[in-house]
C-alpha cells in the first residue's frame, strides 16, 4: 500500500492544484490507493471545455471513478497497480449518442417466429458492444416504454450507460402513434389531452386528469427520465395535419418539467414546428430542419429561416440534428449499402445474412409505394433524400457559425431500418459533420460536455476530470484537430474496465 504523501510531495500537489486547477488535480486520499487502481500514463488528456489537448497526463481510476489527473511522470504509480501504456495517444472523454431506441430491433416488424426471434436475441446481445466499439460510452433513449429493454441492454455486457427520458409525450392520436393502430392507441401512457383541441372517438373510461401536463411530467420523473421529450409533428408521407400541442400546452409542459429539474426537448424537422416551439423556452431541438415547407428547394439560407435560427440561438436553444434520418433513408436505396464491411463488426453474422438474403426489404417497397408513386427509380429516391438533407445541413452549418451549441444524437435506429445500425450509424453521422466542414472543436463538445450539460450528468461524464465516471477513449490522434479521430480507437474504457476494439465487434 502506498504510503501518504510526505510534505515535499503535499507541497507539489498544491502547487499543482493551484496553478494548474482545474486542469490537473489531485485529492490526497487518493494517493493512499495502491492495487485496486488502474493507471493510464503519458496520453494527451482532452480538454474539451478548454479546447486543448496539449497536456501529458497520468490518469488514476478506482473502480468506475477517475481518482487522479496529474501531470505525466510526477509520481510513479503504486506497486502492483495495473498500467495503461498511453504514450503516443489522445484520452478523451467517452462520446454520447444523445439519440437512440434500443428496444427497436431494425428490419424485424415481428417476432413471431422461432427464427426471428432468434435474431432479435441476437441483435441485442451486441447491441451494446456495437455503440462501444464506435466509441459511445453512454447512450440516451429517447423514447423508451419497455422497462425489460433496459435490463437487458444493461445486463448483455458490456455496454454504454443507458440514460433515458422515459415515455415521450405526444398528443392524443398525434404522432408517433398515427402508426399504431387506432384501438391500441390509448393504451400509451403519456398521450396529452389539450383543452382546446378535444379529441373525437375517446373512448368512455379515460380519465383526462391522467394526462395533462403534470400527470405525463410526474411520470417521466419517476421513471428516472433526465429531460421531457415531446413531439411537435404534423406528419409526413400519407399522415398530415396531425394534432400538435398548443401554445398554451407547449408552455405548461415546459413550466412543469422546469419546476422538476427536468429540460424538454422537442422533436422538430421542418420550418413551421422550428418557428412554433422557438417561441416557448424549450431546451433542446431534436431534429434539424430538413422540411423547409413553403422554402423547399430555394437556394441559400432564406431570411425567414435564418430568423428562426438566430431565435434558437438567442434563446439558448440547443440542437441535435440527427443527420443520418435521411441519410438512412436514402441508404435503404442504395443496393451497395449491405456490402460495407463495417455492417460484420455491429451486426451478428445471422442477423447479416438475413439482411443480404432480403429480410427487412419490405420497408424499402413501403416507402416507395407510399411517398414515390410505387417508382422504380431508386437514383432518383435518392437525390430527393439527400436534397432534404442538404436543407437540413444548411441549417446546421449557419447554426454552429453563428455560436449556436449542438449535441449530437443519431436516432438510431430512427425507424425499423437496417441502415440505421448501432454505433455505426453514430460513426457515420460523424463523418457526415466532418464533410460540412463543422469546427473538431464544435463536434468534440457535442459528442461529450454539450449532452452532459444538457440532461444534467455533467458532474458524471463529459470531462477527463477527478471524480467523473471512468468512461474514457483512447484515441490514435488528435479529435480537436479532425472530428475523424473519434473513430481512431485503440481502447475504449467503461466504468473503469479497459476493452479493445477486436473484441467488441460481432465477427469476434
Amino acid at each position: 500500500m502506498l504510503e501518504s504523501p510526505g510534505p515535499t510531495l503535499r507541497l507539489v500537489i498544491l502547487l499543482l492544484s493551484t496553478i494548474l486547477a482545474p486542469t490537473l488535480a489531485l485529492s490526497e486520499t487518493d494517493l493512499s490507493v495502491a492495487s485496486e487502481t488502474l493507471w493510464i500514463l503519458g496520453a494527451q488528456r482532452v480538454d474539451v471545455d478548454l479546447g486543448d489537448s496539449s497536456q501529458e497526463v497520468d490518469v488514476a481510476l478506482r473502480g468506475d471513478r477517475i481518482v487522479a489527473v496529474l501531470q505525466a511522470g510526477l509520481i510513479q504509480p503504486p506497486k502492483g497497480a495495473a498500467v495503461v501504456d498511453g504514450t503516443g495517444l489522445w484520452l478523451a472523454p467517452g462520446a454520447f449518442d444523445s439519440h437512440v431506441h434500443v428496444s427497436s430491433t431494425p428490419a424485424l416488424l415481428s417476432q413471431d417466429t422461432p427464427e426471428l426471434r432468434a435474431l432479435e436475441t441476437a441483435y441485442r446481445n451486441q447491441a451494446g458492444r456495437s455503440f462501444l466499439l464506435h466509441g459511445f460510452t453512454q447512450v440516451v433513449d429517447l423514447n423508451h416504454r419497455d422497462e425489460g429493454s433496459i435490463a437487458w441492454f444493461r445486463e448483455n455486457g458490456p455496454a454504454p450507460d443507458l440514460l433515458h427520458v422515459g415515455t415521450a409525450l405526444t398528443m392524443a392520436g398525434g404522432y408517433p402513434l398515427n402508426w399504431v393502430p387506432e384501438d391500441e392507441r390509448w393504451s400509451y401512457s403519456n398521450y396529452l389531452l389539450d383543452p382546446l383541441h378535444p379529441v373525437p372517438n375517446q373512448p368512455a373510461g379515460v380519465d383526462p386528469t391522467q394526462h395533462t401536463p403534470e400527470a405525463t411530467v410526474a411520470r417521466v420523473e419517476s421513471s428516472g427520465g433526465v429531460a421531457v421529450k415531446l413531439f411537435w409533428e404534423k406528419g409526413f408521407g400519407g399522415f398530415s395535419n396531425l394534432p400538435t400541442p398548443s401554445r398554451p400546452l407547449l408552455e405548461q409542459v415546459v413550466a412543469t418539467a422546469h419546476q422538476r429539474g427536468l429540460p424538454v426537448v422537442v422533436h422538430a424537422n421542418s420550418f413551421e414546428a422550428w418557428d412554433f416551439v422557438t417561441q416557448s423556452p424549450i431546451d433542446a431541438l431534436v431534429h434539424g430542419m430538413w422540411n423547409w415547407d413553403q422554402h423547399r428547394g430555394s437556394a441559400g439560407l432564406p431570411a425567414e429561416i435564418s430568423q428562426v435560427v438566430d431565435r434558437a440561438i438567442d434563446r439558448e436553444i440547443a440542437l441535435m440534428p440527427t443527420t443520418r434520418v435521411l441519410g438512412g433513408l436514402r441508404d435503404l436505396f442504395d443496393p451497395t449499402f449491405l456490402s460495407d464491411p463495417r455492417l460484420a463488426e455491429v451486426y451478428p453474422p445471422a442477423f447479416l445474412d438475413y439482411l443480404q438474403a432480403g429480410g427487412g426489404g419490405g420497408l424499402r417497397d413501403e416507402i416507395r409505394r407510399e411517398d414515390f408513386d410505387d417508382s422504380p427509380d431508386d437514383a432518383m429516391i435518392r437525390r430527393q433524400m439527400e436534397a432534404g438533407r442538404g436543407q437540413g445541413d444548411r441549417v446546421l452549418q449557419a447554426f454552429v457559425a453563428r455560436g449556436g451549441n449542438f449535441v449530437f444524437g443519431s436516432d438510431t435506429p430512427s425507424g425499423p431500418f437496417y441502415t440505421n445500425p448501432p454505433g455505426l450509424n453514430g460513426r457515420l453521422e460523424l463523418q457526415h459533420l466532418a464533410t460540412l466542414g463543422i469546427d473538431p472543436l464544435a463536434i468534440a463538445r457535442a459528442l461529450t460536455l454539450a449532452p452532459a450539460k444538457l440532461f444534467g450528468v455533467a458532474h458524471e461524464y463529459g470531462e477527463v476530470a477527478v471524480g467523473r465516471k471512468a468512461n474514457l477513449l483512447l484515441l490514435r490522434s488528435d479529435p480537436l484537430q479532425s472530428a475523424l479521430a473519434w473513430g481512431e480507437i485503440e481502447r475504449v474504457i467503461v466504468s473503469g474496465t479497459v476493452l479493445q476494439p477486436v473484441d467488441l465487434a460481432a465477427a469476434r
